[in-house]
């Protein structure tokens, strides 16, 4: 999935990036949420049944975008610029890393 995912193209051009994804394990114990994630991406991701009247559990959409959005606040408020330790993992050149912003 790394080097599938969108974030993928911005790490290759040093850019920091994350692919973040959710839990399958959710509050019900009956529900198996990663048997629910095989059948959509087998049978519905990025093909035309890939719309919104898929059902969505929208507080924990709501949830996944509160955490989001409280942990890009916290690298954007952080005085130390992220660094990129995964071109190592590309065998890219490391850019010079900036002390801060």
């Amino acid at each position: 999935m790394f080097v599938r995912g969108d974030q993928y193209p911005f790490i290759r051009a040093g850019v920091p990036a994350l692919f973040l994804k959710s839990g399958q394990h959710g509050l019900d114990p009956k529900q198996d949420l990663a048997a629910l994630e095989v059948d959509f991406r087998k049978n519905h991701y990025h093909k035309p049944s890939d719309d919104l009247t898929r059902p969505i559990h929208w507080p924990s959409a709501g949830a996944f975008a509160v955490i989001t959005a409280e942990l890009i606040r916290s690298v954007a408020d952080d005085p130390v610029a992220p660094g990129l330790e995964t071109r190592r993992f590309l065998r890219l050149p490391l850019p010079p890393r900036k002390k801060s912003r």
